[in-house]
């Protein structure tokens, strides 16, 4: 079970701040278990009401969750991901220092 804070932003894109919050312990293919975890994740635009208009952009190196910042050629008004016509998702990656789980967490 997860939970999501919103922290509002620029929008002029509906650009927000998100942190997912996992409580309990997540399996890995080693046998060992991250518990308690965070993810930071951004999105842009709006859900349509049959929630097909969603992009989901994460990519190994991404500094931050916020893909209009390092991507600016591909994401924003005008561009192949507008946030005008998709709701945009971009998850930082675990690891870094911008949000999500790293290993500077405690265990």
């Amino acid at each position: 079970m997860g939970f999501f804070i919103a922290f509002p932003e620029d929008n002029t894109m509906n650009k927000q701040q998100h942190t997912y919050s996992f409580k309990g312990g997540l399996p890995l293919e080693s046998g060992k278990n991250i518990r308690d975890f965070q993810l930071a994740y951004t999105t842009f635009g709006t859900l349509n009401a049959s929630k097909s208009n969603v992009v989901w952009i994460f990519h190994a190196m991404t500094a931050n969750s916020d893909a209009a910042d390092w991507w600016p050629g591909m994401v924003g008004d005008g561009k192949c991901f507008d946030p005008a016509h998709h709701f945009i998702i971009c998850v930082n990656m675990p690891g870094s220092c911008y949000g999500s789980v790293s290993p500077l967490d405690k265990n």
